[in-house]
């Protein structure tokens, strides 16, 4: 009976706070505690972005990304909460009038208690491909060092994991769609069949371009935006060639 006695007062010492509450240890996250003041979680984000370039020879592309926290706890972190996220070879992400590389870390400051946190940051990629960018994110914070929740006054440091946010980056196509709509326009009649066969068949492969995304074709597969400005400009020769051609013999 004593030493049953003997462990219980061990135990409230253990996890007793500056200002005498007895607190009782709950949910882990590195070592913070859901009871030690402040508690940070992600909130839901948006993990599917996709994105068109923008011309038919931009050199980069942009999409804002934006991440969601909460500390669900009942004090404020301490200040320097920090997002942290590793970038693609060739990808920038521009924050507070800053271009990073490489790695981006961001200092948000502190979140109060029972605050969210919400950011938006620019994410730039090169536009010359189709590509998927997956950006994997956490957060690292501290408990404010003068809580009155963590025992003798100790600063528990927390990481929360951002879910992936993938960006898929498609190819400009909107010179390519005219030119389609524009050989709608001709009439087969006035062309000879081989003529008329050859352009059904660049007409063809266009088609196939545009509906890549529809078609499930993966990203790593589709046409780079060079590939898509040869086709352009191979449909606009042959209808140029077909509408310079006299009518020597009734067909083009």
């Amino acid at each position: 009976m004593l030493t049953l006695i003997h462990v219980v007062q061990q135990e409230k010492i253990d996890f007793l706070s500056k200002n005498g509450t007895l607190l009782y240890p709950s949910g882990i996250l590195t070592n913070v505690r859901v009871n030690t003041g402040a508690y940070v979680v992600a909130k839901e984000n948006q993990t599917e972005y996709e994105v068109t370039s923008t011309s038919n020879n931009a050199s980069t592309t942009s999409k804002d990304i934006t991440v969601k926290v909460e500390n669900k706890g009942w004090e404020a972190t301490a200040r320097g909460v920090k997002y942290k996220v590793d970038l693609p070879q060739g990808v920038t992400a521009t924050y507070g009038g800053r271009t990073y590389s490489g790695t981006m870390e961001i200092d948000l400051g502190a979140i109060g208690n029972k605050t969210e946190k919400n950011f938006t940051y620019r994410l730039n990629i090169p536009a010359g491909t189709p590509s998927i960018t997956n950006l994997v994110g956490k957060v690292e914070y501290k408990t404010w060092q003068n809580s009155e929740a963590v025992p003798y006054g100790e600063t528990k440091t927390g990481v929360v994991l951002i879910p992936n946010q993938n960006v898929v980056l498609k190819m400009f196509k909107t010179e390519l769609e005219t030119a389609v709509a524009g050989a709608a326009n001709l009439n087969q009649n006035e062309y000879t069949p081989d003529s008329w066969k050859k352009f059904q068949d660049e007409i063809t492969k266009a088609r196939e371009i545009l509906n890549e995304e529809q078609n499930n074709v993966p990203v790593n597969q589709r046409k780079s935006q060079n590939e898509i400005n040869n086709q352009v400009s191979l449909l606009r020769a042959k209808q140029n060639s077909f509408n310079s051609c006299s009518y020597d013999d009734g067909k083009k």
